[in-house]
């Protein structure tokens, strides 16, 4: 146990999992009773009078106070999730110094992100009553777009220093695995010791065919190089299955899809609340509510397909790798889990799992037959109620 480590916590990873995922429902809780007091108190109004009335100086200052508020709820969430509640669990230690950092880049680029989306919106609103949803959520698609494909250049180093990897050994293997894979890769590289709070465990970075390999050097401590390799062909079957592609066209048609419903609460709700109209800055908070409440009706739906997305990428690696018994290994380490965890209730992977839990991760690699590469999943019955 490092120094930066409370001494007088204990836990074990199936309690830190546990409580990670009430905390993420108390936040989500705190996500729907912000907006709301905010809008029913009267505060949304109040703090609308008070600012000049320029619209996109108005819009802009309003945005950054609600974020700093958010932040005011959040900092204990953040402080207790990211330096208490890992350490017990073996997760990943981060210096307390980098970690606030790291975080306070984050806030700063989040909130301009934020003041950005907010005045694009509201103008839209202003000067498309009727379609403004569309061309919203068609503008948030597009910097999605140019976010995804600019991060590895523009937003990335600001967090982490890459350089490439010493170990000539791994390198040639992982890059022989991308040509079986069907993947170019332009080079293998390990993050450095400190700022790796943006960016951890293996990543794969680039467009199309095109990308590079990024190790956390606590990954190779904890992992042998047939490990890296099973993680690394899960990343690459994303990488050929075009899974970016098909996440941002999913959320791009969900985002306008639910524009168009808070346009319709906007339409419905704007007179007996005492808005102006449509873009009023005052409506912010109701924009919210009817954003985050599509959101969690659609969760389990975008979960679910992200599941199998990842699913497809298991079967990817196991029948790249043929090594059951290292992608097992692999993902039980880096998951900081149990292997004997009990499973998680129906509902809980509905709301929370982007992967299938890992007790069926496991048991479908055990269920690999290597010589002709059959997958239980491929019969999604015969894992359905394995623990």
């Amino acid at each position: 146990m490092g120094k930066d480590s409370p001494r007088h916590l204990k836990g074990t990873p199936r309690q830190s999992f546990r409580k990670l995922r009430e905390l993420s429902v108390v936040e989500g809780v705190l996500g729907f009773l912000l907006p709301a007091v905010f809008l029913f108190s009267g505060t949304a109004h109040g703090l609308r009078d008070v600012l000049p009335d320029a619209f996109l100086v108005r819009v802009a200052l309003y945005t950054i106070i609600a974020v700093a508020i958010y932040c005011i709820f959040y900092i204990p969430f953040f402080l207790y999730k990211n330096i208490l509640l890992p350490r017990p669990s073996g997760q990943s230690v981060h210096p307390c110094k980098g970690l606030l950092i790291d975080q306070l880049k984050i806030l700063g680029l989040g909130t301009g992100a934020a003041v950005l989306l907010v005045v694009a919106v509201y103008s839209l609103m202003s000067l498309f009553a009727a379609t403004w949803w569309l061309w919203a959520g068609l503008f948030i698609a597009a910097l999605s777009f140019f976010l995804t494909k600019t991060t590895p250049s523009l937003i990335l180093p600001l967090f982490v220093e890459t350089h490439r990897l010493p170990d000539a050994s791994l390198t040639g293997r992982l890059k022989d695995l991308g040509r079986r894979a069907g993947v170019r890769i332009d080079g293998v590289f390990s993050t450095g010791e400190k700022g790796r709070t943006f960016l951890t465990g293996i990543t794969l970075l680039g467009t199309g065919n095109s990308q590079r390999i990024v190790l956390d050097p606590e990954v190779m401590r904890k992992c042998t190089p047939e490990e890296i390799e099973s993680v690394v062909a899960h990343e690459m079957g994303h990488c050929r299955h075009s899974d970016i592609l098909r996440i941002m066209l999913i959320q791009s048609c969900f985002i306008i899809s639910a524009f168009f419903v808070t346009h319709l609460v906007l339409i419905k709700l704007s007179a007996p609340l005492g808005f102006s109209g449509l873009a009023d800055i005052a409506n912010l908070p109701l924009v919210i509510l009817t954003m985050e409440a599509c959101f969690f009706l659609v969760s389990p739906l975008l979960r679910a397909y992200n599941r199998h997305l990842e699913t497809a990428a298991d079967i990817f690696a196991l029948r790249l790798t043929a090594n059951p018994a290292a992608f097992i290994t692999a993902i039980t380490k880096l998951t900081g889990n149990n292997r004997d965890e009990a499973p998680p209730t129906r509902w809980e992977e509905w709301f929370f799992f982007d992967h299938l839990p890992l007790c069926k991760r496991t048991a479908m690699a055990k269920l690999f037959v290597k010589n002709e590469g059959i997958f239980a999943v491929d019969n999604p019955g015969l894992i359905a109620g394995t623990n």
